[in-house]
């Protein structure tokens, strides 16, 4: 195999019906390099788009996933407000014997079953607190019967 002549490309040079496929940069006109690159831009940005978009769905699901702990948080909060105003006034009627104490009794009992029901909805896709929630409210029923009822008798 022969060097080309000068001033020739090199290269195998194959030819296709007397054009030459093989085509550098420098050959090509300055309106071709000038779409290239715009291309190559247009497609950078289009990447950076999409990578964007994912990353902004991934931020907005943990963001709901973040407020719902937020609101199961309170809810589990409201429960425990819930007993101690049982026990508040389970003690305050056990030492007066007024039935003024019995009012915020009741309301913390249907507090306690309002709360523990939005925290059974909030945690629905977590079998775990299901259980946990489920133990729980058991407790709580055990609770008013050994400790609570009996002082009210």
């Amino acid at each position: 195999m022969t060097a080309p002549p000068h001033g020739q490309p090199c290269g195998t040079g194959e030819k296709n019906n007397g054009i030459d496929m093989q085509m550098k940069m420098t050959d090509m006109k300055i309106r071709t390099k000038l779409y290239l690159g715009f291309g190559a831009i247009v497609t950078i940005l289009v990447v950076l788009v999409a990578v964007a978009y994912a990353s902004s769905a991934r931020l907005a699901q943990a963001n709901i996933l973040n407020i719902r702990s937020y609101e199961t948080l309170e809810q589990t909060h409201g429960m425990l407000e819930s007993l101690a105003n049982i026990q508040t006034a389970e003690r305050g009627y056990a030492l007066t014997a007024l039935d003024t104490f019995l009012e915020p009794m009741l309301t913390g009992k249907k507090t306690f079953v309002s709360r523990m029901d939005k925290a059974k909805v909030l945690t629905a896709d977590n079998s775990q607190q299901q259980m946990r929630l489920q133990k729980l409210l058991e407790e709580e029923q055990k609770w008013l019967k050994v400790a609570i009822e009996p002082v009210l008798k």
